[in-house]
């Protein structure tokens, strides 16, 4: 694969377990293959293959990616994943219910959607100032989650959701040195009046705040990081949150809409 790649199909080897190409042995990952925009490489797409088959019990590396773990995962596991890894795919670890504690190394940028799907025993995550998460689902099955406050759910430097019942006229501050909301972290919160960000964000996800029909303000500091807010084309409401955003103070000529869902990206200063 060339250095240049950067997304590969979870179908482009194998098909629900059936190799196309058994006697693959040998892959070139090139160094950002899976990005946060297209992270579907996952661990089954090679299973079959020569490649796959060669690769030791443990965890599954692909290039700079966690793409899955192989063989029978002994009860009590701790994982370390190693240093240099930038990536932890989709479902990499679903499943795993005798996963309790894992490691991640302070080059991991990215947990994609289910990576900890259904591992229930897991209630250690070391988290980095790196880690940007794709959102919720992605470990709201383990234990960790579980053992989590009600409110606002914080994993590392993301705000993920919001855990429990939301009282009516519920007003939130997010807490300094938060870099990451995430996908539908505060999702149809009908209950949602205010949202206080801090001058550390840097990236709203897509449809964060999508439904919530009765966020009224959004409150953004002075010195503002925010570089990315991204926002479905699905609203009921006239106002978007871009353009609340720029009511609380930022200028609309700093940003740019770049797609047709609206992802609206702040133009760089020269």
């Amino acid at each position: 694969m060339p250095d240049g790649l950067r997304y590969v199909d979870h179908r482009a080897f194998c098909n629900h377990h059936r190799s196309y190409c058994p006697s693959l042995s040998t892959i070139h990952f090139p160094s950002n293959l899976l990005t946060t925009f297209f992270s579907s490489l996952e661990c089954r797409m090679f299973m079959g293959t020569a490649w796959y088959d060669s690769q030791p019990d443990g965890v599954v590396y692909a290039g700079v990616n966690v793409v899955g773990y192989k063989g029978k995962m002994p009860k009590g596991a701790e994982i370390v994943i190693k240093e240099g890894i930038k990536f932890i795919s989709h479902s990499a670890f679903k499943g795993f219910r005798n996963l309790e504690k894992i490691i991640l190394p302070k080059s991991l940028v990215y947990i994609d959607k289910f990576a900890f799907n259904g591992c229930c025993s897991l209630a250690t995550i070391t988290f980095t100032s790196n880690v940007e998460l794709s959102g919720c689902s992605a470990l709201e099955e383990s234990l960790w989650y579980k053992n989590q406050p009600q409110g606002v759910v914080y994993a590392g430097v993301n705000a993920i959701g919001y855990k429990g019942e939301m009282p009516k006229n519920t007003e939130i501050e997010i807490k300094e040195g938060t870099k990451y909301i995430t996908f539908r972290a505060f999702a149809s919160q009908k209950n949602l009046e205010k949202v206080t960000l801090p001058q550390s964000i840097v990236k709203i996800g897509f449809e964060a705040f999508q439904y919530c029909e009765n966020l009224k303000t959004v409150c953004i500091p002075k010195v503002c990081n925010i570089e990315t807010v991204c926002e479905s084309w699905l609203t009921t409401r006239d106002n978007t949150l871009s353009q609340m955003l720029f009511r609380s103070g930022l200028q609309e000529t700093e940003w740019v809409c770049n797609s047709y869902k609206n992802m609206f990206t702040r133009k760089t200063c020269q």
